[in-house]
């Protein structure tokens, strides 16, 4: 099946008739915009690969195409719904600690939880028992951009995590080491990773780079990469976002599968939608060059894109098997 991109706009309810549409909060658009935003189009019914758009090109805003996505999806027995945390159903915050879900996101998440064909799952880059203290049990939870799985009462590690933690330790000892004239930079240990957040800090990002380099070079089987406004530290195994989700689809035997996300981290996920057997979507929360197919703009538009499955129905119950 192919990618639910910008094909021809069919019937059925856009998203002011779905209820999706709310003030967005910066006031100049609603959070599930209709503007004509500069859809891709070319390729295959369905697929817009990322060469058919300018380099600068951001992805069109999801509500100038709710129609399509609806009558896509409606042919489909089972979604599996997977969604980043940080930035997309909670806001970015100065303090990690201190990120939570809006009542209206964790609402609009817990009643797709609720939907017998839809499987909601947060794939993020926090720790397994981080997700755990601040999401509904009925949400499969993908921490360490998918090193850790849960689901129910079922709990899956890599490998490889385990292998290499004692070499972490030592290397998140090293950057604090490094980094201790900068108190601002904050050092999270989330057992199969770690994270060097410096958002705030005096310490720009080319600092905070260094320092974890250099750390991660006196310990084979690391490798560093960049979020935003942070340094993530990582296990050096084949695995990341784009594994799990497909781990998630292929689990459920979906017949549709959405990312939504903010950071580049999502990327791997938005780029494994494309080898899926199945139906597949990217939603970009924000804007910039990427290679999901939609936009919203922020978390409110996150929720009002939750609320509008939720109300469109789909996965509809006569549809697939």
């Amino acid at each position: 099946m192919d990618r639910v991109g910008h094909g021809r706009r069919g019937g059925g309810r856009g998203p002011a008739e779905a209820g999706a549409v709310s003030p967005d909060p910066t006031g100049e658009s609603p959070s599930l915009d209709r503007a004509s935003d500069g859809a891709r189009s070319g390729g295959r019914p369905g697929l817009t690969p990322w060469g058919n758009r300018a380099s600068d090109e951001a992805p069109a805003l999801l509500g100038n195409w709710l129609s399509m996505v609806e009558g896509r999806l409606s042919r489909c027995w089972h979604l599996t719904l997977c969604l980043d945390f940080d930035g997309t159903l909670a806001p970015i915050v100065a303090d990690p600690e201190a990120a939570a879900m809006p009542a209206d996101v964790e609402r609009a998440l817990r009643a797709l939880a609720d939907r017998p064909r839809v499987d909601p799952a947060v794939v993020s880059g926090r720790a397994l028992s981080d997700l755990r203290e601040r999401i509904d049990p009925d949400v499969t939870l993908a921490g360490n951009h998918g090193l850790e799985i849960a689901r129910g009462d079922s709990e899956w590690v890599h490998p490889g995590a385990a292998e290499r933690r004692e070499a972490l330790e030592r290397a998140m000892a090293d950057v604090a080491e490094r980094l201790a004239s900068y108190p601002d930079c904050r050092v999270a240990d989330k057992g199969a990773t770690a994270t060097v957040h410096h958002r705030g800090a005096d310490a720009g990002h080319a600092t905070v780079r260094a320092a974890v380099d250099a750390a991660v070079a006196d310990e084979p089987g690391l490798v560093a990469t960049d979020g935003r406004k942070v340094v993530e530290v990582r296990p050096d195994v084949d695995h990341d976002k784009g594994d799990a989700v497909r781990e998630l689809v292929d689990d459920r035997q979906s017949e549709a599968a959405v990312y939504v996300g903010d950071d580049v981290t999502d990327e791997d996920a938005f780029a494994a939608l494309d080898e899926l057997a199945c139906e597949s979507m990217g939603v970009l929360v924000g804007r910039r060059r990427s290679a999901a197919d939609y936009r919203v703009h922020d978390v409110d538009g996150v929720r009002a894109f939750l609320e509008w499955l939720d109300d469109a129905a789909v996965p509809a119950t006569g549809g697939g098997r």
